[in-house]
């Protein structure tokens, strides 16, 4: 959490920021390392969480955003994006439409590669993600559009690569098409309850 302002104004409301993230937290189980820091500005203040949260010898590895909607808050997330990408970290933008209302055992998360580095990732998200109770019967499938049908035997080697190195069940799937790829997104995965894409800033 980032608190606007002064170290001086605001480093008393600072204790009971943390008090109020660490009840936040607790009361909804999510196990996170609550933090708060004291900034003149949001992007100084995500600036400062990037490279000094730590806990002992353990630092994060991965950022995570909200969908900005707002195109200022956009343009400073997607600097923060560069930055985090700058140290090293993997960066997620995260668009919620809420939880499914399918039931458990027929959720779908799909996952789309490029065939860039990000696909190891998405993967161990995805399985990650499966270790939810509510999402622990959910099936993956893993996606990959390619320009040519020559390319869709080497580009399902390479899908079931990746799941055979995750150690997941899933389904492999290629697709040859030269229509616009938010088309074939939208067609293969509209109706998925939850979709991973790789992006590149």
């Amino acid at each position: 959490y980032i608190l606007q302002g002064s170290i001086q104004n605001l480093h008393r409301q600072k204790e009971t920021a943390e008090k109020q993230l660490k009840h936040f937290c607790s009361e909804r189980n999510i196990r996170v390392f609550p933090h708060v820091v004291i900034s003149e500005n949001i992007a100084d203040g995500i600036e400062t969480c990037l490279q000094g949260t730590a806990i002992g010898p353990l630092r994060p590895n991965l950022v995570m955003f909200g969908w900005p909607t707002d195109l200022q808050i956009a343009a400073t997330i997607l600097e923060k994006c560069r930055t985090a990408a700058l140290l090293q970290m993997g960066q997620l933008l995260l668009y919620d439409r809420g939880l499914p209302e399918h039931h458990p055992e027929s959720r779908r998360i799909d996952v789309w590669w490029r065939g860039r580095k990000n696909g190891s990732l998405m993967i161990v998200l995805a399985h990650l993600l499966q270790n939810n109770y509510e999402w622990s019967q959910a099936k993956i499938r893993v996606l990959r559009l390619v320009e040519h049908e020559a390319g869709i035997s080497p580009a399902m080697e390479s899908l079931q690569q990746l799941l055979d190195d995750a150690r997941l069940t899933g389904q492999a799937i290629a697709l040859a098409s030269d229509r616009p790829v938010h088309q074939i997104i939208r067609e293969n995965s509209g109706d998925a309850d939850l979709v991973f894409l790789g992006f590149e800033i």
